[in-house]
C-alpha cells in the first residue's frame, strides 16, 4: 500500500509518501506512476518555478520534502492533496492519505 502523510504547523508544510501499491510490478505499476508523477510535479513546482527553499529526502518507495507555509507553496500541496484524494477514491485498497 502506498500511503501519503500531509502534516502542517504555522511554518511549515511537509510530506511523507512511502511504499509499493502492489498493483503490478515494478515499471508497471500505474498507480505508482501516477502517485510518484504527482509528488516530483510538486516538488518541481516548488523547487524550481516558486524558487522555494525545499528539504528533500529520497530513497526507493520514499518521498519526503517539507517547504515553508505561503500562499503559493499551499496553492501546489492543496493541489497535490486533491489529485491524492481522487487517485484514493479509485484505488482505496492500494492508497491512503493521512493529514
Amino acid at each position: 500500500m502506498i500511503l501519503v502523510k500531509v502534516s502542517k504547523d504555522k511554518k511549515n508544510t511537509s510530506v511523507i509518501v512511502s511504499g509499493h501499491s502492489g498493483i503490478a510490478d515494478k515499471g508497471e505499476d500505474i498507480l505508482c506512476a501516477a502517485v510518484s508523477a504527482l509528488a516530483q510535479g510538486t516538488v518541481i513546482g516548488l523547487k524550481n518555478v516558486l524558487k522555494e527553499k525545499i528539504t528533500i529526502e529520497k530513497n526507493d518507495g520514499y518521498l519526503y520534502f517539507k517547504v515553508g507555509k505561503n500562499a503559493s507553496s499551499d496553492i501546489l500541496i492543496e493541489t497535490f492533496k486533491e489529485s491524492i484524494k481522487d487517485l484514493v477514491s479509485q484505488y482505496p485498497k492500494h492508497l491512503k492519505m493521512e493529514e
